[in-house]
């Protein structure tokens, strides 16, 4: 498992359509894009394998230090393999409930892939908490890093998980990053340029990711507002990894 080669503290924009979304992200100082395909439901940001390589080839050359991530529902590990190596990510952030055993799997077939997974923060209070903590536990010893993000119902009453614009329980993601020492925790779910402030000193992550909230009323990535999201996200100390994952970094 060759982890966390890229920087961190980790700043994700997610939600990139083309490659001038790439380059405006990137350009403000982003260190990591994420690219959407292969989701369950619909998302105004969701792109085709073909344009997914064409963004990665672009950033590769001109960006060669930064994240691409796969950002997936699928569930069949064979296929977000596929998905990935035909893309040319250098991370996959598994945003669905892939089962255990397939993540282990997936591990198995490209170990030297960074490999996201992310905990879908519902409701408030104790319980939110509790719950999303035994989803990460069992996910844990297969991951580079643990993502939050929020789910909700969409106006057609259809399940959104990720990418709602919404917040989660600010209690529940500071018990997730106390809960996992050993792993990155990556904060998403209703950042924006007038929030991540206090959200960074309330949960403590080890890196940030947002879409909507930084993007011009017509859905383009505003340049902007990246860069006052950046210059929050280097505010966050570099995550200290143990003696062993150093050692894997070798």
């Amino acid at each position: 498992m060759l982890q966390n080669r890229r920087s961190w503290p980790l700043i994700k924009i997610c939600g990139i359509r083309n490659k001038a979304d790439a380059e405006t992200a990137l350009g403000n100082g982003a260190n990591s894009i994420g690219l959407l395909i292969g989701l369950r439901h619909k998302a105004e940001d969701q792109i085709d394998e073909h344009m997914g390589k064409r963004i990665a080839d672009l950033v590769l050359r001109k960006y060669p230090e930064a994240r691409i991530v796969l950002v997936t529902h699928l569930l069949d590990p064979v296929e977000v393999k596929r998905v990935a190596e035909n893309v040319g990510v250098t991370t996959i952030q598994l945003h669905d409930d892939m089962c255990v055993e397939d993540i282990r799997k997936l591990r198995a077939q490209m170990p030297s892939i960074e490999l996201i997974k992310t905990i879908h923060i519902e409701g408030r209070g104790q319980s939110a908490a509790r719950n999303a903590i035994e989803k990460a536990r069992r996910y844990a010893p297969y991951l580079d890093a643990i993502s939050t993000d929020s789910k909700c119902k969409d106006s057609d009453g259809q399940i959104r998980i990720g990418g709602t614009g919404r917040r989660h329980s600010v209690d529940a993601g500071k018990r997730l990053v106390r809960a996992f020492p050993q792993l990155p925790v990556i904060l998403a779910g209703g950042l924006k340029p007038s929030n991540v402030e206090s959200a960074i000193r309330q949960i403590r992550p080890a890196g940030i990711d947002a879409n909507s909230g930084l993007e011009t009323p017509q859905g383009a990535k505003d340049g902007r507002k990246i860069a006052r999201f950046v210059e929050a996200g280097r505010k966050i100390p570099p995550f200290r990894f143990s003696s062993s994952q150093k050692e894997r970094l070798r």
